[in-house]
C-alpha cells in the first residue's frame, strides 16, 4: 500500500479553484443542516392539528358586571333648637327605631319654665278675649279696646305652641322607621342649637352605588333590572340614577340602584356586584381560550376561510368563566377554537372540524 504524499495535497491546496470548490461543499452543508431543523420545525407543528368549528351568530342578552358600594338612600340628623341637657338615652348605636319611638329625653329648666308660664298666659288672655267677645256684642266696649284684647290672645296662642314645641322636643323621637346609625352625645352632655344629636337612616329603601366606564355608560337607562350580590346576599334593584359628569380623575360615571328591602338587612359601604341584562344582540359563543390579539394589539379571533387561516377582529360583548359572546358583521364564523397559537394568517392547514361544538 502506498503512503499518501504530502506533497501532492500541498499542490492542491495551492491550486487557485480549490478554495472556491471548498466554499461552495461548506455552504451546501450550512444549508443543508438549515433545511433539516425547518423540516424538524414543520413535522413538530403539523404534529398538533387544529381543532376549528362552524358558529352561526345568536341573540343573546349581554350582562354588564359593575362593582360599587351599598350607601343608604335616606338619612336624616336630629339637631338641638335650645340649650338642653342630656338626660337619658334609651336607644343605643345600630338599634332598629319605630316612627315615634323615644331615642333622648333632654332637660332644660328653661324651657319648662317657660312652657308653664305660657300655658297660664293662654288662659289669662283667653279670658280676657271671651269678655271682650261678650262686650263688643252688646256695644258695651270700644272698638280699639276689643282689638287689642284679640291681639294679645292670638299672640298668647303663638308663644304657647313655641313653647309647647319645645317642652316636647326635650323628648328626641323617631321621625320615620330605620335605625340609630349614629349617637353624637352622652349622658350629662350639655348641647346647644344646633349641635347633632343623633343620626337615623330611614327604612323606605336602599341604595346601591355602582360606577361605570364612559364606553358603557350609554349603555343604561333609568328603569332598568340588575341583580347584586352582596355579602353573597342576592338582591333585586332598578336603575334610578344616572349621573351626567364623569369623575375628573377616573373618567367614570356613577349609577344608583334603588334595592326595595329592609334598612337593617346589609351594611353600608358594603362591596356590591351588580349584574344588569342589556337589549338583546346578536354575537357568537366561544371558548374565551380562542380570543388572540394581533401584531398591532386589536382583539380578534383565527378563523379558517377558504381553506386559509384568517384573522378578524371582534367585539367583546360578554366574559365569563364558562365563555364569551363575541360581536362580528358576518352571520357565521369557521372558528379555530384549538390550536390557533400556532397558526399564522395565509397559511393551509390541515383541520379537524367539530361537528357538535362543546365550549
Amino acid at each position: 500500500m502506498k503512503k499518501f504524499n504530502f506533497k501532492n495535497l500541498k499542490v492542491i491546496a495551492s491550486h487557485p479553484s480549490f478554495w472556491k470548490v471548498a466554499g461552495i461543499i461548506l455552504i451546501c452543508i450550512i444549508v443543508f443542516r438549515n433545511f433539516s431543523d425547518h423540516t424538524k420545525d414543520v413535522s413538530q407543528r403539523q404534529s398538533i392539528v387544529p381543532i376549528a368549528v362552524q358558529l352561526s351568530a345568536t341573540q343573546y342578552n349581554p350582562i354588564l358586571k359593575l362593582s360599587g358600594y351599598t350607601k343608604p338612600m335616606n338619612h336624616g340628623v336630629l339637631k338641638a333648637n335650645f340649650k338642653a341637657v342630656v338626660g337619658k338615652v334609651l336607644v343605643q348605636k345600630g338599634r332598629v327605631v319605630r316612627k315615634g319611638d323615644v331615642i333622648l329625653v333632654l332637660s332644660s329648666p328653661e324651657i319648662e319654665k317657660r312652657f308653664i308660664e305660657a300655658k297660664a298666659r293662654h288662659r289669662q288672655k283667653l279670658a280676657e278675649y271671651e269678655a271682650a267677645k261678650k262686650l263688643a256684642k252688646k256695644a258695651l266696649t270700644a272698638e280699639n279696646t276689643y282689638l287689642a284684647t284679640e291681639a294679645d290672645y292670638e299672640l298668647a296662642v303663638a308663644n304657647l305652641y313655641k313653647a309647647e314645641t319645645d317642652a316636647h322636643e326635650l323628648k328626641v323621637t323617631a321621625p320615620e322607621d330605620g335605625y340609630l346609625e349614629e349617637c353624637y352625645v352622652h349622658v350629662g352632655d350639655t348641647v346647644l342649637a344646633p349641635d347633632k344629636l343623633v343620626q337615623i337612616v330611614y327604612q323606605h329603601a336602599e341604595q346601591v352605588r355602582l360606577y361605570v366606564s364612559e364606553d358603557n355608560i350609554g349603555l343604561l337607562k333609568l328603569g332598568m333590572k340588575a341583580s347584586v350580590n352582596i355579602a353573597n346576599h342576592e338582591y333585586l334593584g332598578e336603575i334610578s340614577g344616572i349621573s351626567k359628569m364623569a369623575d375628573a380623575d377616573t373618567r367614570n360615571f356613577y349609577v344608583d340602584l334603588t334595592i326595595k328591602t329592609n334598612a337593617d338587612s346589609f351594611s353600608y359601604g358594603a362591596t356590591a356586584e351588580a349584574n344588569i341584562a342589556l337589549p338583546t344582540r346578536k354575537g357568537f359563543w366561544i371558548n374565551a381560550s380562542a380570543l388572540t390579539l394581533n401584531d398591532d394589539g386589536v382583539l380578534g379571533v383565527k378563523i379558517i376561510e377558504n381553506d386559509k387561516v384568517a384573522f378578524v377582529a371582534v367585539k367583546l360583548s360578554s366574559l365569563t368563566e364558562e365563555g364569551a359572546y363575541v360581536e362580528h358583521d358576518a352571520p357565521s364564523l369557521g372558528l379555530i377554537s384549538y390550536g390557533g397559537e400556532f397558526l399564522l394568517p395565509g397559511q393551509t392547514p390541515l383541520v379537524h372540524w367539530q361537528k357538535n361544538p362543546t365550549l
